[in-house]
């Protein structure tokens, strides 16, 4: 289907439409079929997920970083915004949530020293629950251009100030990091344990890690603000060819470090709907992290 997208401009004009008009009605078939599924699957609500979230062991004032699935978790009513108000209902006015709302999908290299960063305007690419979230007249967003973190809450605006000064995605000015001293959790509700982003933070900070994880040199972004156009002078990028053998694509290396997890009892696995959903500290997985550096072993 994305092939015809491709090649639609190279068949005469009276055949373009025709093609546009295929691959249209193909795509509202297959998000109708997908729609269809998900009814059909197992129905959740705000309560089995408030009861779910509470059994994993979510409570009252946590401050809690979450990554989801929306499709994962089966036919959720009410979508996305059930989800959040689930999440917010639990953690009450003293706590506080967070999500990744990063405005790229995947490896930030694809970012230029002319890639402007909207955080009004570019949606997030993590996921629809994601999306929903940022867009909350509550929520706040850190200026990070290619990790940025929304979050509402009590803990909110201390957590993504100063994102943007981070040279790093998850630095000392990273919502990842300050979740740690703030004794906040990471949730993955539906989403694989290996795509939480904190697994990054030890690398970030770690005198000497094994593995150059980023490219030389530094890249200059820009980010939009009430000011206008700012720009940050330095910021690194992930290389490509390291990117490939972390633990968001190295299944191996997912089970290895979930499996030592478990065996220390830091991570908490359970079932929410169809999702398989996890909840750990994140003070507990970077001192597992550092252990296992420390045995020369990485997410790599």
């Amino acid at each position: 289907m994305e092939l015809l997208h491709r090649i639609a401009p190279y068949f005469p004009a009276f055949l373009r439409g025709r093609i546009v008009r295929i691959v249209s009605r193909i795509r509202r078939i297959r998000r109708a079929g997908k729609l269809k599924r998900l009814k059909q699957s197992i129905h959740i609500t705000k309560v089995d997920l408030i009861n779910g979230l509470k059994k994993l062991g979510l409570k009252e004032g946590d401050i809690v970083l979450v990554h989801s699935s929306l499709t994962s978790l089966g036919y959720v009513e009410g979508g996305a915004d059930t989800v959040i108000d689930a999440l917010i209902e639990i953690v009450g006015e003293k706590g506080t949530v967070l999500m990744p709302a990063y405005p790229t999908k995947g490896y930030e290299g694809d970012w230029t020293t002319n890639t402007l960063f909207d955080p009004k305007n570019d949606p997030s690419q993590t996921g629809r629950i994601t999306e929903v979230f940022r867009l909350r007249k509550e929520a706040l967003r850190s200026l990070h251009p290619t990790h940025s973190v929304a979050a509402i809450g009590s803990q909110a605006d201390y957590l993504i100030k100063e994102h943007e000064k981070s040279q790093t995605r998850c630095g000392k000015n990273s919502p990842f990091y300050k979740l740690i001293g703030l004794d906040g959790y990471i949730l993955a509700l539906g989403s694989r344990f290996g795509q939480i982003t904190s697994f990054h933070v030890i690398e970030d900070l770690a005198d000497k890690f094994p593995i150059k994880v980023y490219k030389k040199g530094l890249v200059p972004m820009r980010y939009l603000n009430e000011k206008g156009i700012e720009r940050i002078s330095i910021q690194k990028i992930n290389d490509s060819m390291v990117f490939r053998t972390r633990i968001d694509v190295n299944s191996k290396k997912e089970r290895e470090i979930y499996n030592y997890s478990l065996k220390r009892g830091v991570v908490k696995t359970g079932k929410i709907g169809n999702a398989t959903c996890h909840l750990i500290k994140a003070r507990d997985l970077e001192d597992i992290l550092e252990e296992l550096l420390e045995n020369g072993i990485t997410i790599y």
